[in-house]
């Protein structure tokens, strides 16, 4: 499960809680908001003799390095249509190792929110969702997330409904299996009410707004233009929070061609994507101002406002 498990089983949380990459944690947290701080904090200081960062640059490397074996071995199956039984061998087992190394990354995630819960407290909140303040959920669409899981085992994905460009209820959103996209698995989950309490940093500007005043606000004619300029400076930049389901590594931020306007604009994409075709087609569409504000604050440490 992860760094935070024995913090939930510690706080009485729900195993399925949703543990997000930029320190929200999604569950019915209610009037444990405040004890989760203080056991995430007495967590974290039990935790911290790890280096996480020379960790994390460590399981990167591994990763791009068997991500690259896997891709040899699945070009040459493709080149002579079939592998021998030691290539067969030998990806399974990258792909186990893989799959190990993308556990091991989120733990990492799962313990620097804990170390941002803990050294801010006071700016976290306990928020429950509705539909005045939908764009809280909108702005952790694609994020990373652990602790939530499907029934294959793989992480699930918060995502928005095919075809939705404006989310008014939870109906718009649903969780799917990150093995999706390698075609091992398509399950998906509905996204209920108890996954719409976030206890979240709520002295985000964008979080104490409306989801209305928010879009009135970003998309003005102004407002676009900067949010473009800020956007393009990013253009080709790997954004750390967002990982790709299959190859476990952080996605890039490009511009769409033929766009219709700022929420068209801009999506993330796998590094292995390649020209020809041959490489991994995963996309997430920033489709909303606070998926935009998200990718921002990521990157900049500021969202929109």
């Amino acid at each position: 499960m992860g760094f935070l498990k024995e913090v939930f089983r510690i706080a009485g949380i729900v195993a399925e809680t949703a543990v997000y990459a930029v320190g929200t944690v999604a569950a019915w947290v209610g009037e444990k908001a405040v004890y989760l701080a203080g056991v995430a904090r007495k967590a974290y200081n039990d935790y911290k003799q790890r280096n996480i960062p020379l960790e994390k640059r460590r399981n990167r490397s591994r990763l791009e390095d068997v991500n690259e074996q896997i891709l040899d071995l699945q070009r040459k199956k493709r080149r002579d249509r079939s592998l021998n039984e030691y290539d067969q061998y030998e990806l399974k087992r990258l792909k186990k190792e893989r799959d190990r190394l993308i556990d091991e990354s989120m733990e990492h995630y799962e313990a620097e929110s804990a170390r941002e819960i803990a050294s801010s407290p006071g700016e976290f909140e306990d928020v429950e969702i509705d539909s005045s303040n939908l764009h809280i959920v909108q702005f952790h669409v694609g994020q990373t997330v652990s602790n939530k899981k499907c029934l294959c085992g793989r992480p699930m994905i918060l995502q928005w409904q095919r075809g939705t460009t404006s989310a008014s209820s939870f109906h718009d959103f649903f969780w799917g299996c990150s093995g999706y996209y390698s075609g091992e698995c398509n399950r998906k989950q509905p996204f209920h009410a108890s996954d719409a309490r976030y206890f979240t940093k709520t002295s985000r500007p964008e979080f104490q707004l409306t989801s209305k005043q928010l879009s009135s606000i970003a998309l003005a004619p102004v407002s676009q233009q900067l949010i473009q300029t800020r956007m393009n400076k990013l253009r080709n930049e790997v954004i750390e929070k967002y990982l790709c389901p299959e190859h476990g590594v952080e996605l890039v931020l490009k511009p769409k061609k033929d766009a219709e306007g700022l929420l068209d604009l801009y999506f993330l994409g796998c590094p292995h994507w390649t020209p020809g075709g041959e490489g991994c087609s995963y996309v997430m569409k920033l489709k909303s101002p606070a998926q935009l504000a998200s990718v921002l604050e990521t990157t900049t440490g500021k969202g929109l406002l």
